[in-house]
């Protein structure tokens, strides 16, 4: 069915192509033909505008199939879908959601999946619409340290992974590198040792630092090192 059936609800009218020389009088003639060969260029310009259309689609689709089983993202449009995820922000909402396990393959593009209860809209999907999990979907997030009533973080010095000195202001002070109970490693922060002590008297930082091999003395020099004077760098 036609654009313009689908529209007035019959089809249309055919243009019938006009014989060269069919009409006596000249000028009809060369404008019917004239008109003949205007079909045939807007016919063309459709079929490349047309073909191109389909090269422009076909460069973006995903050769893309899933198994019974695997997890999947889902995208849902903007807006609609509220029964599956409650969005607090339409402008800054998730893109994709879920993991979603995938109960079936209905066709060839499209898949069944397994929401949650409650969920209002039809659980089969286009593939254009998941996108597959990656990594361990059974990893589970470290247990949270505890708060305060605030929502601060209640932490405590597990211990002094290293110790540095740094100068500020003309004046040398210490810094100790923390370890946090129920933190990972990588979170470790750099706190300056007399506001450490300050908030943690308990604490001892002198057992706590690693010793490091080797002694403290320093290569005597042999040449007197000349130092600027401190008056001028302030």
């Amino acid at each position: 069915m036609s654009p313009f059936q689908a529209l007035y609800g019959r089809p249309p009218s055919m243009i019938p192509h006009y014989q060269l020389g069919s009409s006596p009088v000249n000028e009809v003639d060369q404008n019917l033909a004239s008109r003949d060969d205007l079909l045939h260029q807007l016919k063309l310009n459709l079929h490349q505008a047309s073909n191109r259309m389909k090269q422009i689609a076909d460069s973006k689709r995903r050769d893309i199939e899933f198994n019974e089983g695997d997890l999947v993202f889902l995208r849902l449009h903007p807006y609609h879908q509220q029964t599956v995820f409650k969005r607090a922000s339409q402008k800054l909402a998730h893109r994709f959601y879920g993991p979603f396990p995938i109960e079936k393959r209905i066709g060839k593009v499209a898949y069944q999946l397994q929401l949650p209860a409650g969920s209002r809209i039809h659980p089969v999907f286009h593939v254009s619409l998941l996108k597959k999990t990656i990594g361990d979907s059974n990893a589970r997030c470290p247990t949270l340290p505890p708060l305060t009533d605030d929502g601060a973080l209640i932490i405590e010095p597990a211990e002094i992974i290293d110790t540095r000195w740094f100068k500020k202001e003309g004046k040398f002070f210490e810094e100790c590198l923390v370890k946090w109970k129920n933190l990972p490693v990588e979170d470790a922060t750099w706190e300056n040792a007399a506001e450490l002590h300050d908030r943690f008297p308990d604490l001892n930082l002198e057992d706590k630092v690693p010793v490091k091999v080797g002694g403290i003395d320093k290569p005597r020099r042999t040449h007197r090192v000349s130092r600027p004077n401190q008056k001028y760098l302030d």
